[in-house]
């Protein structure tokens, strides 16, 4: 059954009361004091009484999560529930609006909620582009701003193509803080919790979900360049959320014995809310749907897999033949480079020696922010180092992906690259100059499919099983994160 429960835990308990509920408001709690400890040390205006209560939360923080993480540690989902927190609360204080990769454009459609496709969108003047708070100081200065929301411009970059279920979440609370009259970036702040708390919610769901891989899932989530776009405004962050449920729930399909109308229908709902949030996801979404719907159903399944692809692959030449030559648009560029075997595989294999480490330090938090946080690099590669030792040491499965499976994702997953790749054909073109290589992908762009090849790549004869993996990799985890807030801290003190 999708969707169901790792535990059978009740969940009227004193513990879930302090996991769900009093957790949750002593990590904003303590997070926020901290943060507004900083503010005042940034201007000047640091008491003993603040730094001291600070401490003191801090430390009751501490206490409560420990107790619960040594009481949930065989839990991936509630493990994941005790350090998300915090850490989400922290991303969405500590790195300052607009240092999220283009955020600011994301933060003018949250707060503008209720836009009905005009062509502009109404900003207050403190949030205006570029001139937005670059350290703690200024974002404290902007704070004491009076009736900020009174005085305000248009913006016509309004992000049309970005449906509006994508700022649900940080819309209804970015729209909340406008209407109390709280300052906007406040209200910033909150829309990146709406985001924040969204995730948290997939991500618990999903690691109940999923009937393997439940370890570097659980590593895989706590992706600090992940939490980082969870905790802000970003359309990616609704994206993300969404994807990590349709992949647990479509390893689920692959691994149940047969499918209830409930699971085909939750299976269809979140490839439609995939579809919406990214267009370029809808082939593969379409592809991993009928795989997983008709693909088990013996040798009629198998044989229309077989001829999905053989049309989609047809479509394919009949597109390269029929579309004009030189058309001036992305797919244009694209299909040309395409129309030139020799060239499309040179132009791609100097892409990928030239920019996998741009992807992989984009992908892995070796730079937070703007790109301009520099995070320790012993920190980066110990995630990495961990992400790849939680493929062979974890706590175990049960089951696992037939080699068929295996091998259609894998196929899938090169696709579904080459589809994010080369529409950034004409941007390397026509702004960068480069003909010979495409560039503007980072590695974020991988984050909704990513986690399919990583858990084909578990395999029960080279897995060492240990117990107690989720309290160890969280640990590590928390140590990475810690180290990551003071490559934030230094950098905008």
């Amino acid at each position: 059954m999708l969707l169901k429960d790792e535990s059978n835990i009740s969940l009227v308990t004193r513990e879930n009361l302090v996991l769900f509920m009093c957790y949750p408001i002593l990590s904003i709690v303590t997070v926020s004091l901290c943060f507004f400890t900083v503010l005042d040390k940034a201007v000047g205006q640091l008491t003993q009484v603040r730094l001291w209560t600070s401490i003191l939360f801090t430390c009751v923080l501490l206490f409560v999560g420990i107790k619960l993480l040594a009481k949930n540690c065989k839990s991936a989902s509630r493990t994941f529930l005790i350090i998300g927190m915090p850490a989400l609360v922290m991303f969405s204080w500590f790195i300052l609006p607009d240092q999220v990769p283009d955020e600011i454009w994301h933060i003018y459609r949250a707060i503008n909620l209720t836009w009905t496709g005009g062509p502009t969108l109404q900003v207050p003047d403190i949030l205006t582009y570029r001139m937005m708070p670059l350290t703690y100081a200024d974002y404290y200065n902007a704070l004491m701003t009076k009736d900020a929301w009174s005085t305000f411009h248009f913006v016509d970059r309004t992000l049309s193509a970005y449906y509006p279920h994508l700022y649900l979440f940080s819309g209804v609370l970015a729209e909340l803080g406008k209407l109390l009259k709280l300052n906007p970036l406040i209200a910033v702040w909150m829309g990146r919790l709406g985001n924040s708390c969204f995730y948290l919610f997939c991500g618990y769901q999903m690691l109940k979900t999923i009937p393997i891989g439940k370890t570097i899932s659980f590593v895989y989530l706590l992706n600090p360049m992940i939490l980082e776009l969870e905790a802000s405004c970003s359309a990616d962050a609704v994206l993300i959320s969404v994807s990590v449920v349709f992949v647990a729930v479509f390893i689920s399909s692959l691994i149940s014995e047969e499918h209830t109308r409930r699971d085909c229908l939750i299976l269809v709902i979140l490839f439609v809310l995939v579809a919406l949030s990214k267009q370029a996801y809808i082939l593969m979404g379409c592809y991993f749907l009928s795989f997983c719907l008709v693909g088990k159903r013996g040798s009629r399944g198998r044989l229309v897999i077989g001829l999905s692809g053989v049309v989609a692959l047809l479509g394919l030449v009949a597109l390269l033949i029929i579309y004009p030559v030189g058309v001036d648009s992305e797919i244009g560029y694209a299909i040309d480079l395409m129309r030139q075997p020799a060239e499309f595989i040179s132009v791609m294999m100097k892409t990928i020696w030239e920019q996998l480490p741009f992807w992989v330090s984009s992908f892995a938090g070796g730079s937070l922010g703007a790109f301009s946080v520099a995070t320790w690099q012993p920190a980066f590669w110990c995630y990495l180092i961990l992400l790849a030792l939680s493929v062979v040491v974890n706590e175990g499965d049960s089951k696992q992906l037939a080699i068929g499976q295996r091998h259609f994702i894998w196929i899938a997953s090169i696709v579904l690259v080459l589809i994010l790749v080369l529409p950034f054909r004409a941007w390397s073109v026509k702004v960068d100059g480069r003909s010979d290589i495409i560039q503007g992908v980072q590695g974020r762009y991988y984050f909704p499919f990513m986690l399919l090849p990583l858990i084909c790549s578990l395999n029960q004869r080279n897995e060492i099983v240990k117990q107690g993996c989720y309290f160890k990799y969280g640990m590590v985890i928390v140590s990475i994160l810690f180290l990551d807030c003071v490559s934030i801290l230094i950098t905008f003190l």
